[in-house]
Parts: structure tokens; sequence; C-alpha cells
């Protein structure tokens, strides 16, 4: 027999203040293999850096050699630390919602060069349920996408002046409804 889901988020409360803690949903498999990738990609690196010194010369074609595998190691540095930051979200991250003195601070912790967001709660309008392209638990891959879902496309949503913010990201429909009724209970919402 199947026992019951307890839901993935955790909440904490306090006099004024309440913290809604949400995990994404974890793919062991990718948590494992990454960090073999990175070994590949580190190695490329030292290939890239070798061949620039090899070609290091004076005439036009180790100029155009060097050059190319200059323009192929910076992408392939950038490419290496998005799949780190994916990599490091899968593996360690988590959304961290607070709601306190009328302000919404939203956290993704674990994500390198990020920011909390912080919204003034009188301006949140129409907080609800994000049925149109919620994705579900699922840290399946998705071409342009990354195997994170870095890209929020979370089961709670609210409109702030002329944008639609989107929270919530690793957790189901029931869960988050549950989290909307209890932020209406205390009156975070309307």
């Amino acid at each position: 027999m199947e026992r019951p889901h307890s839901g993935q988020a955790r909440i904490f409360e306090s006099d004024n203040e309440l913290t809604i803690n949400i995990p994404p949903k974890r793919n062991w498999l990718y948590i494992i293999i990454y960090p073999v990738w990175f070994i590949g990609w580190f190695i490329g690196i030292l290939i890239a850096l070798y061949f620039i010194y090899i070609f290091l010369g004076d005439s036009k074609l180790e100029k155009v050699v060097s050059l190319f595998v200059i323009f192929w190691l910076i992408g392939w540095t950038i490419a290496g630390f998005r799949s780190f930051k994916s990599w490091l979200w899968l593996a360690a991250g988590k959304e961290i919602i607070s709601f306190k003195n009328n302000h919404l601070r939203i956290a993704r912790r674990a994500l390198l060069f990020s920011s909390p967001k912080v919204f003034d709660l009188r301006e949140v309008r129409n907080f609800g349920l994000n049925l149109g392209d919620y994705e579900g638990n699922s840290p399946r891959m998705s071409f342009g996408r990354g195997i994170a879902n870095v890209k929020n496309k979370g089961i709670l949503k609210f409109d702030y002046g002329l944008r639609t913010v989107k929270i919530a990201n690793g957790i189901d429909e029931n869960e988050g409804r549950l989290i909307l009724e209890l932020l209406k209970s205390k009156d975070f919402i309307d």
C-alpha cells in the first residue's frame, strides 16, 4: 500500500513571520553524473590552454588558431559554470519564501550570483495557483533549459505591477493549494 505524500515544503512560523523552504526535486542520477562531467570539462580547459601555448606564434595561421581556441575556451568556461550552477541547485538548493512586515522575500539558495527579491505585499495582486505553464515536480532535461529547471515555473504565482512572478517550483498542486490556504488564513494575502 502506498503511503500518503507528506509534501516537500517546510513551513516555519513566528510572531509576524512565515517562512517556507522548498527544495527542488532531486534527481540523484544527475547529481552523481555531473561531477564526472566536471572532470572532463576541466580536462578540456587544460587542453585548450595547452593549444594556446603551442600555437602562440608569429604566423597568421597560429594567430587564427589561437584566437579560435580562446573564443572556444570562453564558451566552454561559460557552459561549465552554468552546469555547475545547475548541479549546485540540484544537490543543495532550496527556494526560501518569507512573509514579514508587509514584505515578500524570495531567495534561491545554492545558486551562484543570485540575490533575494523583495516585494511589497501591498502591491501584490492575484496571488494564486499557476496551472497554465506549471511543469510539475519534474527534473527532466529539456533543450535550452537545463536539467535543474533554473527558470522558475512554479505552482504559485502573483502579479506585481505589470509582471507575473512564479514561485514554489518544487511542490505539487495540492501542496501549493495548502500553502495558499495557509497564507490566506494568516492574512498575508487576500
